[in-house]
């Protein structure tokens, strides 16, 4: 029993020894936590000021640009005068070529007197000629640059008023000498000079001075355009060195980003390192809370032993076999557990061994160490990169500004701001995650710290339990002595009530293992069941799933007959629109069939009284307003007829149109308007309303002829009477008659068969 207690003791130091260390690894590897992540703060906040600086250079950069676009302003501004200047010297020498070829001719004396000045004219001429060749060049030059970079000529365009202001800026002026009056003295009109009237071709002091100031100005001026060409290609050059250097800086940038990230991705490894570490404490943790209950379990052994020895020693009969037999088998379960608890202290004891080889100090020391060497020489090398950052910010100030780069710049600068802008929200996004990271680092610090005091309580009470359990041990020791007898009886009254409850138990086993049976039958009745009425629900789904098909198909056929049916009611209602207008179309044609009769017979009458010779021509004016009027009546007839079929199909249409949309309405996926009845309708609608115009317009016309021909006969049966007799009329009317009669009978045919195809 002493061995016992004193290997539950040790066992016990052993476990509160393996704790401390755990304890303090685990506050070890939290303090290393937060010096990495107040080292990655620091290194977070070293990339913000390098952010402000670059943002500051940012706009420092867009000022310069800024300043280049008004320089780039001016110089559009000074071109455009140069081209000016230029256009008005070419007039000028234009204008003098002409006066001298047009007055060399005049006279004799004044061409021996101005040979000399001729010939100096003529020098000067073409000195200018060249040197307008020259400036042309040049002007050629400065339009092709600005026609290959439109961005600038775009915001030269936009910057008006700064070329205004050049222009009527001193400087230029003082440069061209070009104001208001020496430009109407100097590059005015022929007519302000007045020379060809005196025939005076003599070039004036004061114009040859100003072409030779003129001269002069051209040449600084080219002389100028020289210096900014090679002024520019410089700034090229520069702005190449400086591009290349900028995109090596960017690499170095890039570099730099990967160490940050490779270091972030160390830095996760060891917080997955602390996880596993956390999972072995708990590990630990439950092997020591599993032998805690097993030292609890022990010990109530222990009791119970120490209560069977003490009834062992007052019990004074003959069995002392007996009891060294049980005696003797506890010693050797004791030793069993014993030996037991040994291997497994010894598995923790290695198990910890190994936890310490893996978690060696030296090592992790010896990896910070490196760790810091690194971020050592990054530092140096971010310092020697900021050295040059500087040295490329005086040489970019120290670079000049003109024409040509203003763009190039602007569209580096803007995508270097993107760049940066971009570059600079990932960094606030990683400072986030940081930030984050090092407030769940601390929160999982201060909850290890809460479990390492919770623990460290435990142990005090274990302490306290162990000191009890000591204390009543020995007072358990002096009592064995005297309960032996006490205990005996006691075990055998137990002995007893062992075997009355084992029986009990064994019958109540019986009872159960019948019941469970009969469960399991009832398990099994309600799984069949189950079974069959899952059967049941499937074949009925499928029957309502049938049902629903037919009841969809059904829906559709009903839906394609009803649109059949409003095809077939809209097909009635065209036909009976087209029996309306075959109505009036007979109604016409019967009207003016009745109006031809009424012709003919008044043709016959007329004829008759021709014959007779009457007197009185005032019937046949009667005959002739009736006839006109029973016209006009049958025109109205024929338009109210045309308007009342056009306002029925009108009817129809909407009527139609009206159901459709109903129709559209009730199921608008599966109807679809039957447009081509109704097509042909109006097409036919269409066609007779037209053939009943063309009838109309027909009888009309031919009427109105039918009218001018009797009052051409009446005139001429006249006139015939008078001068060569009834004979003479009678014949010429009577062959008259019968080929208007032909006429007629053939224009009644050809439109009764044309009434006869439109019934068709």
């Amino acid at each position: 029993m002493t061995k016992l207690k004193n290997d539950a003791e040790f066992y016990r130091d052993q476990v509160e020894l393996l704790r401390e260390e755990a304890d303090e690894q685990q506050l070890r590897s939290a303090e290393h936590y937060k010096n990495q992540v107040r080292v990655l703060g620091e290194r977070v906040e070293q990339l913000q000021h390098i952010l402000a600086l670059e943002s500051s250079k940012v706009e420092r950069l867009s000022s310069e640009l800024e300043e280049k676009n008004s320089t780039e302003a001016e110089g559009k501004a000074y071109v455009r005068n140069l081209e000016i200047m230029v256009n008005q010297l070419s007039k000028q020498l234009e204008q003098r070529s002409k006066l001298l070829a047009n007055g060399v001719g005049n006279d004799e004396n004044e061409e021996g007197q101005n040979d000399e000045k001729g010939v100096k004219t003529k020098e000067l001429i073409t000195e200018l000629q060249n040197e307008l060749a020259t400036h042309r060049d040049l002007v050629v030059k400065l339009r092709e640059y600005l026609s290959s970079h439109s961005d600038v000529s775009s915001q030269l365009d936009s910057n008006t008023q700064g070329a205004l202001d050049l222009l009527n800026s001193p400087i230029l002026i003082g440069k061209t000498n070009l104001n208001q009056q020496q430009a109407q003295h100097f590059f005015g009109s022929s007519r302000t000079q007045s020379r060809e009237e005196v025939n005076d071709l003599t070039p004036r002091i004061n114009t040859s001075y100003q072409l030779a100031e003129m001269k002069k100005q051209l040449v600084l001026m080219h002389k100028q355009l020289t210096e900014s060409e090679d002024i520019v290609k410089q700034e090229t050059e520069n702005r190449e060195e400086l591009e290349a250097e900028n995109f090596s800086l960017y690499d170095k940038i890039s570099i730099l980003d990967r160490q940050l990230r490779h270091i972030q991705d160390e830095y996760d490894e060891l917080v997955k390192k602390e996880m596993i570490n956390q999972r072995t404490l708990k590990d630990v943790q439950e092997l020591l809370d599993d032998e805690s209950r097993k030292r609890t379990k022990l010990e109530q052994q222990n009791k119970e032993l120490e209560q069977q020895l003490a009834e062992l020693r007052e019990y004074n009969e003959p069995e002392d076999d007996l009891v060294t037999r049980e005696w003797e088998s506890i010693k050797s379960k004791l030793r069993a557990d014993a030996m037991f608890y040994k291997r497994s202290l010894d598995q923790l004891q290695e198990e910890y061994d190994q936890y310490r080889i893996d978690n060696d100090r030296l090592s992790m020391q010896r990896q910070l160490t490196e760790k810091e060497e690194k971020v050592n020489l990054l530092e140096k090398e971010k310092q020697q990169w900021r050295m040059e950052l500087d040295i490329q910010n005086v040489k970019l100030q120290n670079a000049t500004s003109l024409l040509e780069d203003t763009e190039l710049r602007l569209k580096m600068l803007n995508r270097e701001r993107t760049a940066q802008m971009h570059r600079m929200s990932q960094l606030e996004t990683e400072r986030d995650e940081l930030i984050r990271q090092t407030a769940t680092i601390t929160g999982r610090a201060a909850a290890d710290r809460e479990m390492a005091m919770a623990k460290l309580r435990e142990m005090d009470e274990l302490r306290s339990e162990r000191d009890i359990l000591r204390k009543e041990l020995t007072e358990v020791k002096q009592t064995l002595a005297g309960s032996t007898a006490e205990n005996a009886a006691e075990r055998r009254q137990l002995q007893a009530r062992l075997r009355e409850t084992e029986a009990h138990n064994e019958a109540r086993i019986s009872d159960i293992k019948a019941e469970l049976e009969r469960v399991r039958e009832e398990l099994e009745q309600l799984q069949v069941e189950l079974q069959t009425t899952q059967a049941s629900e499937m074949e009925l789904r499928s029957v309502n799933q049938h049902q629903k098909w037919k009841i969809h198909e059904l829906e559709d056929q009903v839906i394609h007959y009803t649109s059949r049916i409003s095809g077939l009611e809209r097909r009635s209602i065209d036909l009976d629109a087209e029996l309306v207008r075959a109505k009036a179309d007979l109604s016409a044609s019967r009207e003016t069939a009745s109006l031809r009769r009424a012709a003919k017979t008044r043709m016959a009458d007329e004829w008759l009284n021709i014959l007779d010779i009457p007197n009185e021509t005032e019937d046949y004016d009667d005959d002739d307003n009736g006839y006109q009027r029973e016209v006009i009546l049958f025109q109205r007839k024929s338009k109210q007829n045309i308007n009342n079929t056009s306002n029925d199909l009108v009817k129809q249409r909407l009527r139609i149109g009206q159901s459709e949309n109903d129709l559209l309405k009730n199921d608008s996926k599966e109807y679809k308007p039957s447009t081509p009845i109704l097509k042909d309708s109006r097409y036919r609608s269409e066609s007779v309303l037209s053939n009943i115009g063309g009838i109309h317009r027909k009888s009309t016309i031919r009427s109105d002829n039918n009218h001018i021909n009797i009052n051409g006969t009446r005139s001429k049966s006249s006139m015939n009477l008078k001068s060569n007799g009834l004979k003479s009329s009678t014949n010429s009317l009577q062959t008259e008659f019968q080929e208007k009669h032909e006429s007629y009978d053939s224009d009644t045919q050809k439109e009764n068969e044309q009434c006869e195809q439109i019934h068709i």
